[in-house]
């Protein structure tokens, strides 16, 4: 009696023992799968991590170069245009111009007081990037070789895909290291029309009069993509870009889209921000306010010269 019981008990004995080693065996492949999970979230976790590094480093370098064409183009904006001696005209003008060159502006030496006959024009060079030699000649805009590579700054991405090459501009590419490049082009803002901001509409005679006196404001609105705007739309204070100008005229297609006119069709007429200094090109500094003078009665203007 005594014997069989020791035999059931070892009989549980060595059930138990199994049960629990079949347990063991679960738990060891669990943990296996879920440092096999752990491992490969890390892998991934590290790959994203150096791509964004990559990336960053990237972005950084561009913004840098980015920063650099900018104060190249700064610099020589001022050392060309800085006296006041200096105008400045488009290379469409007098040029039988590449196709993307049209909107090249070049910097020039004005008539000086000094000087009682006219001369001919005084070509100093192009406000765009490439070889400067190459860009101080007047020819450069009719399609010589400014640099090794050219890139398009202004094309169907900011005019829209049905405008003419003729109103695209290309800049030559500035090497920066053996991998990096930048390129540059200044615009002329002189030429373009203001974007208007808001004024109210005359409800007298005294304020109908008064607007008279000069032009209340551009007359953009007689353009396709602006003839929508009014000119007492509140929303002209926030248009400081041409994109932002085409919602307030209606248009969200503020750049480039296919088919129709957008506000980037007249990237090369229309600004949101210009400003201007009325300076002597002749002689230099600012110009005389005559206004005075002018409403005066004859006998106390001056008969001296301004």
């Amino acid at each position: 009696m005594t014997e069989k019981i020791h035999n059931r008990v070892g009989v549980r004995d060595w059930r138990a023992g199994g049960a629990s080693g079949g347990f063991a065996l679960v738990v060891t492949v669990s943990l296996l799968v879920l440092l096999a999970v752990i491992a490969v979230g890390l892998l991934t976790l590290s790959t994203v991590t150096m791509r964004s590094a990559s990336e960053g480093t990237a972005l950084a370098e561009a913004r840098a170069n980015a920063r650099l064409g900018m104060m190249m183009a700064l610099g020589e904006l001022q050392k060309q245009l800085g006296p006041d001696q200096r105008i400045t005209a488009e290379a469409g003008l007098n040029h039988e111009y590449a196709a993307v060159r049209s909107h090249w502006v070049g910097a020039y030496r004005s008539w000086l007081d000094t000087v009682d006959k006219r001369p001919d024009p005084e070509f100093l060079g192009w406000l765009v990037s490439g070889d400067r030699d190459a860009l101080a000649q007047d020819s450069a805009a009719d399609g010589d070789m400014v640099a090794e590579e050219m890139v398009r700054l202004v094309g169907p991405g900011t005019m829209g895909k049905n405008t003419s090459e003729f109103e695209h501009v290309e800049a030559g590419k500035v090497n920066v290291g053996e991998h990096q490049r930048y390129a540059w082009w200044v615009s002329d803002e002189n030429t373009k029309v203001r974007a208007p901001r808001p004024a109210a509409i005359p409800t007298s005679l005294a304020e109908a009069r008064t607007e008279l006196v000069s032009a209340p404001q551009a007359g953009i609105e007689r353009l396709a993509s602006f003839e929508k705007i009014t000119r007492d739309n509140e929303r002209l204070h926030r248009a400081i870009t041409l994109p932002s100008l085409g919602l307030v005229a209606s248009n969200p297609a503020g750049n480039g889209t296919e088919g129709g006119l957008t506000a980037g069709t007249h990237f090369h007429e229309v600004t949101t921000d210009s400003l201007s200094l009325v300076t002597n090109v002749r002689k230099g500094g600012f110009r005389k306010d005559l206004s005075m003078e002018l409403e005066t009665s004859p006998r106390k203007r001056p008969t001296k010269p301004l």
